[in-house]
């Protein structure tokens, strides 16, 4: 979505709101796929002494599955953040600002930023999940499988024969 900052461009203290659809099914996070369905973009351009400053709000539904079972998971995700525009940057230190041509500004690109940077890197169905078990690969947290999971090293043996001595 372009934003056509010609309308508050002249009035000082005048605000452009905006809310949209955006579809990021294409984006790959951490090599996953999170945003299957479009996420919402909103915010307001307000022109403060001539300056443009831009608040967003990215909010999402992240389907993916748990990190440690496979378990699929749905969470919601919000990010937000602010920038100014300018129409050009002097130094370095362009930290906060977003470089704009012309009159138009098309905040697609700050929207994707900002949630795949607040992403987390893995999701977890609940905060005890148990996880696989390494042998026979059952789903621990409907209980225990009856295997044997302690891990052996086989270049412990010869400790492992002096503890039995």
């Amino acid at each position: 979505m372009v934003l056509d900052l010609r309308s508050i461009q002249a009035k000082e203290g005048a605000e452009l709101p905006f809310g949209y659809d955006l579809d990021l099914s294409g984006y790959d996070v951490f090599g996953e796929n999170y945003y299957r369905a479009p996420v919402r973009v909103s915010g307001r351009v307000k022109n403060h002494t001539g300056i443009f400053r831009l608040e967003l709000s990215v909010e999402a539904a992240v389907e993916t599955g748990c990190a440690r079972c496979g378990q699929p998971i749905r969470r919601r995700q919000l990010a937000e953040g602010s920038a100014f525009l300018v129409r050009e940057i002097e130094d370095e230190e362009s930290e906060g600002l977003l470089l704009i041509e012309g009159d138009s500004f098309d905040p697609d690109g700050f929207a994707s930023d900002l949630l795949i940077l607040s992403a987390d890197i893995s999701y977890l169905c609940r905060e005890d999940c148990k996880g696989l078990c390494p042998v026979c690969g059952a789903d621990l947290n409907g209980g225990e499988c009856g295997c044997d999971r302690r891990v052996t090293d086989s270049r412990f043996d010869i400790l492992r024969q002096l503890l039995d001595e």
